[in-house]
């Protein structure tokens, strides 16, 4: 059914197109089919003359509200806010969500009236004023209980689903885990400290901390907004990377000052050890020159090398070498001590 408020917003290049498909193996040929359902009705509609933005992801239709309004559907309420005069575009009303919660949790945000479906022309306001978001969820919940019929014949049979290597992927699954576990929790304390290092030191609160972490799109593992009790449990599990984190504006200029005072102690001793030298240095009994003051290790070096000489006169006035007492054997001492 065409919609005359969705031919003047194709024809004012006003659309916000939104394309959901449930797995990736479906993607392509999803996204392809809402776009040739769209184009059934409306012929005119094309992506780069029609759209201010087009978004698409890969979301169940049954992933609670909470996960919707963090990833792709709540990216495209957000450009309905940025975009006063624009439509949300949908093929299909299931395309949205296949749960009534969500379709009812959109009205509350006010933004009911403008996100319409393309194949009834209806807004979201009227799909729910006439139940058909009930509808769509009991229709899911219904295909959903024939498949588990089915399993259960198929079991019961003698069947069997799955293939030999499940466990070798379920241990790759364990791994790659394991490194998103890692990759979040960087983004996550890289976040933190640039909070911190822009409040000057001041350590930001859980609820500033969550809502930047909104901002920029990290999210849990289950792919939900962070919230001050998730936070708490991540502070737990690595304390003392969160501790590092917030240290991020005064580790820096800690370091700074052990520096300066590193530098300053150093050229204290430094110090001293020239003024212990010129002390000693004036207490020689052999005084050196004012060139050899001026340089004093030059002068500590060149004394060391050039020892004093040996004294060679004698203690009894002997000049025939003797340096000790009188000596018998020594003639210069016998001639001296007969005198």
């Amino acid at each position: 059914m065409s919609s005359t408020t969705i031919r003047e917003k194709i024809s004012l290049r006003q659309i916000i197109l939104y394309q959901r498909a449930s797995t990736e193996p479906q993607a392509d040929n999803s996204y392809l089919d809402q776009l040739e359902t769209i184009k059934s009705i409306y012929p005119e509609f094309s992506i780069p003359q029609s759209t201010i933005v087009e978004i698409s992801e890969v979301m169940s239709g049954l992933a609670d509200a909470e996960i919707r309004m963090v990833t792709g559907l709540g990216k495209a309420l957000e450009q309905l806010e940025l975009h006063p005069d624009a439509i949300l575009l949908v093929s299909n009303a299931n395309r949205l969500a296949r749960r009534a919660d969500v379709f009812e949790l959109i009205q509350l945000t006010g933004l009911g009236h403008r996100i319409y479906d393309a194949t009834t022309g209806l807004c979201l306001n009227d799909v729910i004023k006439l139940g058909s978001h009930i509808a769509i969820e009991k229709q899911i919940k219904a295909q959903l209980a024939k498949v588990a019929k089915a399993i259960a014949r198929l079991m019961r049979d003698g069947g069997s689903m799955g293939y030999d290597g499940i466990a070798h992927h379920s241990a790759e699954g364990s791994e790659k885990k394991k490194r998103l576990a890692q990759e979040r929790k960087a983004q996550v304390f890289s976040v933190i400290s640039q909070l911190t290092i822009q409040a000057r030191g001041k350590t930001p609160t859980h609820k500033e901390i969550c809502s930047e972490l909104s901002y920029h799109g990290v999210h849990t593992g289950q792919r939900r907004p962070f919230t001050p009790n998730r936070l708490a449990h991540l502070k737990k599990s690595d304390c003392e990377g969160w501790d590092y984190a917030f240290d991020s504006y005064h580790r820096p200029r800690r370091n700074i000052r052990a520096s300066v005072t590193a530098a300053q102690t150093n050229h204290v001793k430094r110090r001293n050890h020239k003024r212990h030298l010129r002390l000693f240095l004036s207490v020689m009994t052999h005084r050196p020159t004012l060139l050899v003051r001026a340089n004093p290790r030059a002068y500590c070096r060149q004394t060391s090398l050039h020892h004093r000489p040996r004294k060679t006169y004698s203690m009894t006035g002997c000049h025939d070498g003797c340096r000790g007492p009188p000596d018998t054997s020594c003639t210069a001492c016998a001639l001296q001590r007969q005198s």
